[in-house]
């Protein structure tokens, strides 16, 4: 690349968190990714002294710029909807959070009620359904479905969900105790 050229690279697309640029010969930088504990000097920030050697050649600033990433909000969210947080799981699994992070069992039942919903709608790649109290983890295969598209379908299930307080959750009522049997007062 020349010097002063724009190097962008958007987020992934269809599957993973991260996105990788490899440059033959590598890069004459002196940057440093201090939490990673890689770059600058044997991995920690550069201070003030002698400069990082430089292994060949001039040095070029890369300037990474360009639009903003907006499939990836922030932490692996992918999308929010209201009080629903849709954030990446592991590479290819979608994790649906309902409201904030709290005991509440209307949430725990949004996220029975979403689960049978996908169960129902038997989106082809889904391969497990994990509920959680507030969130429900959806696997997918990724060669059979794309997290863009499974988050596209999961996103209209969770739009025809009926309110919280219209809710119906199968139930039975036990019969009442049997009193006065031999041996039971």
């Amino acid at each position: 690349m020349p010097a002063g050229a724009v190097l962008e690279i958007g987020a992934p697309v269809e599957h993973g968190l991260r996105t990788y640029a490899l440059v033959a010969g590598g890069l004459d930088s002196a940057s440093t990714f201090t939490p990673g504990r890689f770059g600058g000097h044997g991995g920690r920030a550069l201070e003030a002294g002698p400069a990082a050697p430089r292994r060949h050649g001039p040095l070029h600033a890369v300037t990474v710029g360009g639009s903003p990433r907006p499939e990836i909000v922030d932490g692996g969210i992918l999308a929010r909807d209201g009080d629903v947080t849709y954030r990446r799981s592991g590479d290819d699994n979608l994790l649906v959070g309902f409201g904030p992070m709290q005991l509440d069992l209307a949430l725990r039942m949004r996220v029975h009620t979403l689960m049978d919903a996908v169960a129902e709608a038997d989106p082809a790649g889904v391969t497990d359904l994990t509920p959680g109290i507030r969130s429900l983890q959806i696997q997918a295969d990724p060669s059979r479905l794309s997290q863009h598209e499974l988050l596209a379908a999961v996103r209209q299930l969770v739009a025809a969900l009926p309110p919280t307080d219209q809710l119906v959750v199968p139930s039975r009522r036990p019969p009442p105790p049997v009193l006065g049997r031999p041996g039971h007062p």
